[in-house]
Order: C-alpha cells, then structure tokens, then sequence
C-alpha cells in the first residue's frame, strides 16, 4: 500500500513538474521572446514552443495510453519518416572483439586466463572511455564466428558500460554465412544479470572489485581489480567448473545463456517507414527496434524519436 501510495504521489508531482516547466517557459517566451523573434510574442507560438519543450516528457504517458489508439490514425498523411531520421546513435565493437580473440583461444585454464586478462582487460577500459566521450544510446557486439567473446570479458564489458556510460542497448551480430547477422539486443544491465545468474562468480568478483569499478576513474586498476578477484574466485574450484567460464560465445551459445533477458523486437529495413511500422513502432512497450534487411542487422530505430516526431507534427498542424 505504501509502495502504491509512494508512486502515485512520484506520478503526481512529475505531473506538477510538467505543468510547471511548461507555464515558465511559455510566459518567457511571451515576455522575452520577442527579442529573438516578433512571432515568438504571439501566444500561439510561445504556447507551442512551451509544448515542444516539454514533449519528451510527455511520451512515457503518451506511449502508455494513447499508442494503442493510433491503430486507426492514418500516420502517413501526417509525416513520412526515413529510418535514418529515427535512428538512435550505435557504435560498432568490432575491432575489440578481434583484440580478444587472441587471448580467447589460448588454451589455459580459466584461472590462467582471468591473470592473462588483466592485460586485455585494458582494450575494453579503453573502448568504455570511448564510449563516455560521445553520447551513444547502442553498442554493437560482433560475435564474429564465435571465436571472439567468452563469458567473463562480455560481463566485464556490460559491467562497465551498465555503470559508466548512458548506453541503453546492447546489440549483438555473428557471422554465419554473412557478416552482421542479426542476433538479438538486450539493456546492458539485463545482460549482467543474465550472466550473473549463470555464473555467479562473476557477481562476487564485482562485489569484491566495488570500489574501484564504481568509484574511480577508468584505468588499467579497474581490469587489475576485478580479474584479480575472478582469478582468486577461480583458483578455488575443479577444472570441470574452470570449463565452463572458456564458453566460446555463438548465438548458439548465448541464446541458453540469457536468452530470457534478449529481445527481437525488429522491422524489415527499407527507405521510409510504412503504416504497419508506425502501428507496430509505437504501440510496442520496448524502445528500440533493429532494422533488419535479408536478416542482416542495419541500424537500430528509437520508438521515443518516432513518437516526438509524430506528436510534433500533430502539435503543428493542429496549430496551423
């Protein structure tokens, strides 16, 4: 009850919030912007700049109640979209997932392996801090032909990103018979649950390696820290259990794995959005969807960039 009692007034005072931020920004508008613009002194387009503002703010409620009535809105006659007008910025780890295949196919034991990785461990710090230094929403992880990834570097990626950058999405790709193969896609802190729970090991060397992966700058310490903890976690158990850390990660692989925390949530790639993917698009709860072409992934589509788009044109010409 409490709980309930607790979110309904967090719900009712961002509501106060929203008003709030639009009545300052309208009456600026009025009272100031003028100096910008004379037609910025007019109520009509104070007013809907003011609603332009807080826009995104309004789309977690626009999406919850009035996606599934967009199903008789005939989208196209209010705004044609291109794919690359929606899409949400990604960067491709391809190149790291060829840096550790050289460490991956070593034949060593797993406590062996987490000590060589101390060293390696520096190509995913530095692929973070690339990631920190733009505002990317996506990753794309290469499985490559599934020689690249093993287990413990993939959840010391996520870990990383999960709490050092704003990444909201991992996407993974292979290569079966072409390169970029769609996989599946996940939110980076899905993933370090998913792999947590199969092996738990890799939960209690975080948990050993706290202070420094949380706290401090991003350095080789980081990588020192936690593949020390893994090694030591390591070193406690048969090989039979060593074994089961050196997984090469397929989609074959992975799929058992954390398959459960996966989505598929995908279109077929082509130049312009039809009706069927605004329908689709916006009265889905999850926030991106892969566009694919003959299974090959393509770029990733933000629900929340198509629905600004969408509310924005509709602001507009209700308007006009």
């Amino acid at each position: 009850m409490l709980k309930r009692r607790t979110t309904a007034l967090r719900s009712v005072g961002a509501g106060y919030c929203i008003v709030l931020l639009f009545l300052v920004s309208f009456i600026v508008l009025l009272t100031k912007g003028i100096a910008l613009h004379p037609s910025l002194g007019e109520p009509r387009w104070a007013g809907l700049i003011a609603l332009i503002v807080v826009l995104p703010l309004l789309l977690p409620p626009f999406m919850k109640y009035l996606g599934p009535r967009l199903t008789g809105l005939t989208i196209l006659n209010i705004v044609e979209l291109s794919f690359t007008e929606v899409q949400a910025t990604h960067l491709s780890l391809h190149g790291l997932g060829e840096s550790l295949k050289e460490v991956s196919k070593e034949e060593i034991s797993a406590a062996h392996y987490a000590e060589a990785m101390t060293s390696y461990s520096n190509e995913i710090i530095e692929t973070v801090k690339t990631l920190q230094q733009k505002e990317y929403e996506a990753v794309v992880i290469d499985l490559g032909d599934g020689k690249s990834w093993i287990p413990p570097n993939l959840y010391f990626l996520a870990l990383l990103i999960t709490y050092r950058t704003q990444i909201k999405q991992i996407i993974f790709v292979e290569t079966e018979a072409r390169e970029g193969l769609f996989v599946g896609m996940c939110p980076p802190g899905e993933l370090v649950r998913g792999l947590g729970d199969v092996y738990p090991d890799y939960r209690e060397a975080a948990e050993k390696a706290a202070d420094p992966l949380l706290r401090r700058e991003l350095g080789q310490e980081l990588g020192t820290s936690y593949f020390g903890a893994l090694r030591e976690l390591f070193a406690q158990k048969g090989v039979e259990e060593e074994e089961r850390h050196k997984l090469y990660l397929s989609s074959s692989v992975l799929l058992p794995l954390v398959g459960k925390y996966l989505q598929w949530q995908q279109i077929e790639w082509k130049d312009n959005l039809t009706e069927q993917d605004y329908q689709h698009i916006l009265c889905s709860s999850y926030p991106y969807f892969a566009a694919i072409k003959k299974r090959k992934y393509e770029l990733l589509i933000s629900r929340d960039r198509v629905a600004l788009r969408v509310a924005r044109t509709l602001v507009e010409k209700s308007v006009a």
